[in-house]
């Protein structure tokens, strides 16, 4: 949402659902309003209210709901209430991963009302189409984007934080993503276990922050890891943070496209994948890095070792990596959303920066 504001300029107002987001800062710099609704519970109706008033009162051209999963509910409500003409719903995982079934019978009653359904992965597409959740006519498919000069080649340092006592190693695994169950970090330590216990040089770190912290950290301890496995807290340098990384690794349950898969490939990163929503689009496997069943914590162990072990492998992966990113460049994904937009409104193409 970021980059398709800062690239295509819309007259725009972003709402969150809770305060102090992690990116409302950076879209206030671009000239952005963010509205920031106060969260007072799971099922908050002030919430809901706020958001019909906010409706009424700016009266927007379009409404994009970028969140998905029962949280979106609330702007497809709002939306619905104020019988808004022009809705946009992301949509961003390939299964049902933590939705209840209430959620999935609703949502194909609200997918019915909108003038678009947007995914960001070709397995997100199939799911969706597959299980009825949306007609196919209504369906876009817009690959996230990235800002690829922001990712560079691995340095000949190493940044402060991974390199203080104890956590000096000759390899570093990262990986960076929320400590929630989709996400399964808990995956994560246990495979850090394994390979520590092969090869006890090599260093991990997660970078993220979620209602899983205690129980991961406690896991990390419960294993003899604490000292190899570092968890950081959500960071604005990821750059950074990715460039002295020797393996990138996710575990995640489910996906769409992900970002942080993504920005490790721009980085030069060989990545490690569990195959869950469009990973197996990104990561090639065999080529710019190995994709392994969801779960499969001895596949993911064994695959990051042999990374770890054969430095070839590492730089040429890496470099097939950074090479397949080059066809997610923001630009391309900006463009793409400037054409949707142009065809549910059916408008000309020189309006679309003027839109509310």
């Amino acid at each position: 949402m970021y980059y398709l504001i800062k690239y295509l300029k819309p007259r725009a107002q972003v709402v969150s659902l809770s305060e102090g987001g992690y990116w409302a800062d950076p879209l206030r710099d671009l000239g952005i309003e963010v509205i920031e609704l106060q969260r007072r519970g799971s099922w908050d109706l002030s919430r809901l209210t706020a958001l019909v008033q906010i409706l009424r009162t700016y009266r927007p051209e379009i409404v994009h709901i970028f969140l998905d999963n029962v949280p979106g509910l609330y702007g497809r409500l709002a939306a619905l209430l104020t019988r808004h003409p022009c809705v946009i719903a992301g949509e961003r995982a390939e299964t049902a991963v933590q939705q209840p079934y209430w959620y999935q019978a609703l949502k194909r009653l609200l997918n019915a009302g909108v003038a678009a359904v947007v995914c960001n992965s070709e397995a997100n597409a199939r799911y969706l189409v597959n299980s009825r959740m949306v007609r196919p006519q209504k369906l876009f498919c817009i690959p996230n984007g990235l800002e690829l000069h922001r990712f560079v080649n691995r340095p000949a340092w190493v940044p402060e934080i991974l390199s203080g006592p104890g956590r000096g190693g000759r390899w570093v695994v990262g990986t960076v993503g929320s400590l929630t169950p989709v996400k399964a970090p808990e995956v994560l330590v246990r495979v850090a276990a394994q390979v520590l216990a092969r090869c006890p040089e090599a260093r991990f770190v997660h970078i993220g922050e979620g209602p899983l912290k205690d129980k991961v950290k406690a896991l990390s301890r419960e294993l003899g890891i604490q000292d190899s496995l570092l968890f950081l807290e959500r960071r604005q340098d990821i750059p950074r943070l990715l460039a002295a990384m020797d393996v990138f690794v996710l575990t995640s349950r489910s996906e769409g496209m992900p970002n942080a898969v993504m920005e490790a490939m721009a980085t030069g990163l060989p990545c490690v994948v569990t195959d869950a929503g469009g990973c197996r689009e990104l990561v090639r496997d065999g080529e710019t890095g190995f994709v392994v069943p969801v779960g499969d914590e001895e596949g993911l162990a064994e695959r990051i070792l042999r990374l770890l072990r054969d430095e070839a492998m590492r730089r040429r992966m890496g470099l097939k990596g950074r090479e397949r990113v080059q066809g997610f460049d923001v630009h391309r994904m900006a463009e793409e959303y400037k054409q949707l937009y142009q065809k549910v409104l059916n408008i000309r193409p020189d309006r679309v920066g003027n839109l509310r």
